[in-house]
């Protein structure tokens, strides 16, 4: 019995050699991953959703704010990237920011940490004179005083906007319904000036009175906790609702990445 184990045993292994011998022909590393859900899709990688590509470019051109809702990894953030990327931030007219609210939930828990990531972004357009300039949104942000780091605040993107000669500052905040994880978060580390739904509405304020236009990424849960905490921001916003793929953009992101590759039988996507 154990020689008959061991001829087993034997001839696995040498099955696995053969095959660890043998290249596979759909193997190259030339080929991007398009089914990749850990990043956002760009350029060539993103497929379909015209129609919300569309509605998302005019929406920004005609200085409205914009809501994008969808469930986990359906595409929000490479809608928006794909727009902000290819066209938008390429106009020397606009300023753009991002900020990921599920990366920084527990780091920019304050009005000054939050304010301090935008005016450093501003001040990233500033070349020679970013030191200078910095310096100078720095004393905006010293005070200790919610209405007066608010005002100061303001005044940054105003003195930034003027200074750059920039028409437009667009701050685009992904993942939205994390800052709901941050308000909690602050709180419990009792940290001075801790963002709280009084600083939504505050950004809120900012976009009616169009010293910026804001993106937002969130999942459905946001409408509870608009409702729950007051935050009074989704009614100012252009909604774009992102379900799944037409079934024509389905079926090209399928075959076309591989298709130097694979044939399918059409069968197989239907």
């Amino acid at each position: 019995m154990n020689i008959l184990y061991a001829n087993i045993d034997r001839q696995i292994r040498d099955s696995e050699a053969k095959n660890n011998e043998i290249e596979s022909p759909l193997i190259s590393e030339n080929i991007h991953n398009p089914y990749d859900f850990e990043h956002p899709a760009i350029g060539e990688h993103f497929y379909g959703r015209k129609t919300e590509l569309k509605r998302l470019k005019d929406a920004l051109l005609e200085n409205r704010s914009v809501a994008i809702y969808g469930l986990q990894r359906i595409g929000k953030t490479s809608l928006v990237d794909n727009i902000l990327d290819n066209e938008i931030a390429k106009s020397p007219e606009n300023i753009v920011i991002k900020i990921d609210m599920f990366a920084v939930s527990e780091s920019c828990l304050s009005y000054i940490d939050f304010f301090s990531v935008i005016s450093d972004t501003i001040c990233d357009y500033f070349e020679t004179d970013y030191l200078k300039v910095k310096d100078e949104f720095s004393v905006y942000l010293r005070s200790t005083d919610h209405s007066n780091l608010k005002h100061g605040f303001t005044n940054i993107l105003k003195e930034g906007k003027r200074k750059l000669k920039k028409k437009k500052l667009i701050l685009f905040i992904d993942e939205f319904q994390d800052i709901i994880k941050t308000f909690e978060y602050a709180s419990s580390k009792k940290v001075s000036n801790p963002l709280n739904p009084e600083f939504v509405r505050f950004i809120g304020s900012l976009v009616k009175e169009r010293v910026l236009e804001l993106i937002i990424c969130c999942r459905y849960n946001i409408f509870r906790l608009d409702k729950e905490y007051d935050l009074q921001l989704l009614k100012l916003m252009t909604e774009i609702w992102l379900g799944v793929l037409d079934e024509s953009s389905a079926k090209e992101l399928i075959q076309h990445p591989v298709n130097s590759v694979v044939k399918y039988d059409p069968q197989a996507i239907n």
